[in-house]
């Protein structure tokens, strides 16, 4: 795992560096567009977080810390993921493949899971590593961490999760 943090990290942190930050900023442009779709608008601020998180971690010099960059791999994983699996929701719900509604109420699951778990460890490597006192944390959260936005993605969580669980016990999704 070590080994695939170590090459996730430095390889998306050169890219970010190359084109500083419009990687991710162009993807973030792309979910907007989408509106809610699959979860779309949470993976565009989760995007857009990891922007912010990832450009203070810049200006810091945080990544000579190895648990920063592990976690900033983290996050670039889940994110990455995240709109892997809302283009693969849309798709499928413009194909009208048979279990689109199952993949694009999972995605809009996962696309909040992540806007989360970018919240969490954005805090994990600005506050542990780059804050030197309460009041520097509360400027580091409010200039690269949304909490409202990232909250709005929790909004109809719940729902989503029922919805699924009533997919699935409902046996509307066939896995075998």
């Amino acid at each position: 795992r070590e080994i695939l943090q170590q090459t996730i990290g430095k390889g998306r942190w050169q890219k970010f560096l190359q084109t500083r930050g419009k990687f991710y900023e162009n993807w973030a442009e792309e979910m907007e567009k989408l509106g809610d779709k699959c979860g779309a608008s949470s993976v565009a601020i989760a995007l857009k977080t990891l922007t912010r998180v990832m450009e203070q971690i810049r200006v810091m010099r945080l990544t000579r810390q190895q648990y920063v960059l592990f976690q900033m791999a983290d996050m670039i994983t889940g994110v990455e993921t995240a709109l892997a699996f809302t283009r693969r929701g849309i798709k499928s719900k413009e194909e009208n493949q048979k279990n689109a509604e199952f993949i694009a109420t999972s995605a809009k699951i996962y696309a909040a899971e992540v806007a989360g778990l970018i919240r969490d460890k954005s805090l994990n490597c600005l506050a542990g590593f780059g804050a030197e006192g309460k009041k520097q944390i509360q400027e580091l959260q409010e200039k690269t961490i949304d909490l409202a936005q990232i909250n709005q993605c929790y909004l109809e969580y719940g729902k989503n999760m029922a919805q699924l669980a009533q997919m699935i016990s409902g046996n509307e999704f066939k896995i075998f």
